[in-house]
């Protein structure tokens, strides 16, 4: 059960559904329409939508728009994109208000064993600035609090870096510290092959991830999460030979975060978990 302070009422911003990779689509209201927004907390930019959309909102005279020098960006391939950019002011998702919110073109990347890349438009970590958000992924809606409930020394706590490419976790495997960004946009967590130490082990099976998979579609290998009290937490990722960046060894998806409560605190840069 977690307990909430009601002097200050949560802001909410929508009910959460999952596409058919398991991602999170929020339903928000912006502009008195109806929006559905792929989760990414591994976004730095408040929107990404489509052009359509985002005309829309730039043209409108209360937000105050500004165009912006375009935004360079990169995939986990190491492809950099040039995107148109907006900033807004005031624009209301929902019940809550935000300023200074980044707004890009839609531009489909992301990764997920076997499928096409998402297309939804996409609510990103950009948005949420010294917010602290309610990620509820148990019982399926988005939110903004006021504080931190008051039972919260009972929930998992990990630290997290802000860094250029995310929001980011340290863990450990064989000895080895690795990084790994938090992404919502991501099905499952993978790592880079190069980033496996010699000593690790490495299981043949996708099936210990998702198990509709076959145990011969892929490898994977475990890494050891610590909280901030000390206790250690095994999670398995995909294998990926995909080139790895210079700041990071993985992502950290949503098998990761599926089914718990969650509150991501962007004042002081930490992630928790309510217990299972």
């Amino acid at each position: 059960m977690t307990l909430f302070n009601n002097a200050y009422a949560n802001q909410a911003l929508g009910s959460i559904d999952y596409d058919e990779r398991g991602l999170p689509i929020v339903n928000v209201i912006i502009d008195s329409n109806p929006y559905k927004l792929m989760l990414d907390t591994g976004s730095s930019m408040g929107l990404n939508i489509n052009e359509e959309s985002l005309f829309a909102l730039s043209s409108n005279i209360k937000y105050q728009a500004k165009k912006e020098k375009p935004c360079k960006s990169s995939d986990i391939n190491g492809d950099i994109k040039l995107t148109e950019t907006w900033t807004l002011q005031n624009l209301t998702v929902s019940e809550a208000t935000f300023n200074n919110v980044g707004v890009v073109i839609l531009e489909p990347w992301g990764w997920s064993v076997g499928d096409k890349l998402p297309e939804s438009e996409v609510m990103g970590l950009g948005l949420f600035d010294r917010h602290i958000v309610h990620m509820d992924f148990k019982n399926n809606v988005l939110d903004l609090l006021p504080q931190l409930p008051g039972n919260i020394n009972e929930w998992e706590a990990y630290s997290l870096e802000d860094t250029y490419s995310g929001l980011m976790i340290d863990s450990l495997t064989c000895n080895n510290d690795l990084s790994f960004i938090l992404d919502t946009r991501a099905s499952y967590s993978f790592i880079f092959s190069e980033s496996i130490p010699k000593k690790a082990s490495v299981y043949g099976g996708c099936n210990k991830i998702e198990p509709k998979a076959l145990s011969t579609d892929c490898e994977i290998t475990a890494v050891m999460l610590t909280d901030s009290y000390g206790n250690q937490k095994e999670e398995f990722a995909y294998i990926v030979d995909t080139p790895k960046p210079e700041d990071f060894d993985g992502l950290l998806g949503m098998n990761f975060l599926r089914g718990r409560e969650t509150i991501l605190d962007l004042n002081t840069s930490t992630l928790y978990l309510s217990k299972l």
